[in-house]
């Protein structure tokens, strides 16, 4: 059982992470966390396809869709997910992602800074749900917990879909460096060759709505 005090210090620093580095614009087109994902052109159809998939596992419709730790909903595959729902009310721990949220969400959007491993919603609020890629930066305990607070808030009948990393993965700790050298290797090489290095490819641009509305909370 994790501390409390060593659990919200946690929770700190990933708001911090993501408030003054992660969610910052790197290049007017590029979002600094893009660093950790593979925009590969050779992956890029695949990518819109693992995110479309999980369109596959929720309600086609409905009146509130939540979305848990949210982030700016960086892809416009995320969108498609509340397309057909009323509201997606977004909760995340960083302003800074619910600002670039709101600018894609237009008025279908409900922003709530809030912890997913106790969301400030009561039961059966929702008739679908999402989080990709945030439990996994929670302690055990509080991933246990954002599962169980997931599905309280679910109204019967209704499904959620949990995209969770395996981050404390042993085989990834031991042969991690492999990669690292690689990849310096690579820079090296190219530097005596003296090649410059490709940049990654863009992302698709969502539009911004002319006037954005959305709540805080």
């Amino acid at each position: 059982m994790m501390e409390p005090q060593k659990s919200a210090k946690e929770k700190e620093d990933v708001r911090h992470f993501y408030d003054q580095v992660g969610w910052q614009l790197e290049d007017g087109e590029h979002y600094q966390n893009a660093h950790y994902e593979d925009l590969r052109p050779v992956a890029q159809d695949y990518i819109h396809r693992c995110h479309l998939r999980v369109n596959r596992h929720l309600k086609p419709a409905g009146k509130f869709l939540l979305d848990a730790g949210s982030g700016p909903i960086q892809y416009p595959e995320y969108l498609t997910y509340s397309e057909h729902y009323q509201y997606r009310v977004c909760a995340d721990i960083s302003i800074v992602a619910l600002k670039e949220a709101r600018k894609r969400t237009g008025a279908k959007g409900l922003m709530v800074v809030a912890d997913v491993s106790n969301l400030p919603f009561k039961q059966d609020a929702f008739d679908g749900a999402v989080s990709l890629h945030t439990f996994h930066h929670l302690s055990l305990d509080d991933q246990a917990r954002a599962y169980d607070e997931t599905y309280r808030v679910l109204s019967p009948g209704s499904s959620a879909v949990v995209v969770n990393g395996w981050s404390e993965s042993p085989l990834m700790k031991r042969w991690g460096w492999v990669p690292r050298l690689l990849n310096g290797l690579r820079g090296l090489r190219n530097r005596l060759l003296g090649k410059q290095p490709q940049p990654a490819a863009a992302k698709p641009a969502v539009q911004e709505p002319a006037s954005p509305v959305g709540t805080y909370t």
